[in-house]
């Protein structure tokens, strides 16, 4: 009798947003079916952190924000949102700093893929640990 072992990968709740929003840009090009393949596996591993994160930000922004007649947040044009209280702004930030570097594990070894012709910097580093480019097995 084998047991299985999974693999898996320690990280942060940022990293696993930032390489999600990489690989969802990577996704809207087409590419050969392995490399599809394994995009679309990173994704479904970083999905439950990402989750969680958002969740959990949106929490914040509720205690922080100031919000509308209906009770939501209210966002300004720019994706930002004003304080409640704007001396609260400091507190705020370092329980959102905590969050973002609040350690996870994801069930994930790091893959090798093709280069692909264009990628942004940002992108490249936010995939940096999870996908090599190039080299062996790509």
């Amino acid at each position: 009798r084998q047991m299985c072992i999974r693999d898996s990968m320690k990280t942060t709740l940022i990293r696993c947003v930032n390489a999600c929003m990489a690989v969802n840009y990577l996704s809207q090009m087409e590419w050969d079916y392995k490399t599809a393949f394994t995009l679309a596996r990173l994704r479904r591993a970083l999905q439950p952190s990402v989750d969680f994160y958002i969740r959990e930000e949106n929490k914040l922004t509720q205690e922080f924000g100031q919000l509308d007649e209906k009770g939501n947040v209210a966002f300004t044009e720019r994706g930002t949102f004003l304080f409640k209280d704007p001396a609260d702004a400091p507190e705020y930030n370092t329980r959102r700093f905590e969050l973002a570097n609040v350690e996870t594990e994801i069930d994930w070894k790091p893959a090798a893929l093709p280069e692909p012709q264009k990628i942004k910097p940002i992108h490249l580093e936010a995939l940096e640990g999870f996908i090599r480019f190039g080299g062996d097995g790509a």
